[in-house]
């Protein structure tokens, strides 16, 4: 890939050029609010939908005027699955348990759930945790709210 051209986003309505550091932008703020221990997503400024997690076009509307702003760590377990056997950077925490989470905004976040799988249940309400062990996105945890 050569990273001294645009980058080009294929969308519904078309081709859309992103340069490198608005998707840079998006990440560090997203990177930085994690070890922060919140929860980030993507507001659109021409429609105003609110994505999590953050990206750098609106996926409603195509625009590229986006803010990272934070966004409440409270949802509902909708599924999950428990990993007996996992990639190479995870292969010490076997068995962990993997969620899918629809925030109260709608949007859907998955992350481990720190939750004994016999008390999982579909609905269950869950709250954002952050593990200071883990860096980035890893750092994210699902506990009983």
């Amino acid at each position: 890939m050569d990273l001294d051209r645009p980058l080009f986003a294929t969308f519904w309505n078309g081709v859309i050029d992103l340069e490198h550091d608005s998707i840079n932008r998006v990440i560090e703020k997203y990177e930085r609010l994690i070890e922060e221990g919140k929860i980030s997503g993507s507001k659109c400024h021409a429609c105003t939908r609110i994505m999590v997690p953050p990206r750098p076009v609106c996926r409603t509307c195509g625009s590229t005027d986006i803010e990272v702003v934070e966004v409440e760590g409270q949802g509902r377990l909708l599924t999950w699955t428990t990993i007996y056997v996992g990639p190479p950077s995870y292969e010490n925490n076997v068995p962990y348990t993997v969620g899918i989470v629809e925030l109260t905004n709608g949007e859907r976040l998955t992350g481990i759930v720190d939750i004994p799988v016999s008390e999982l249940k579909y609905d269950l309400p869950v709250t954002a945790a952050f593990d200071d062990e883990r860096q980035g996105a890893a750092r994210l945890r699902w506990k009983k709210a």
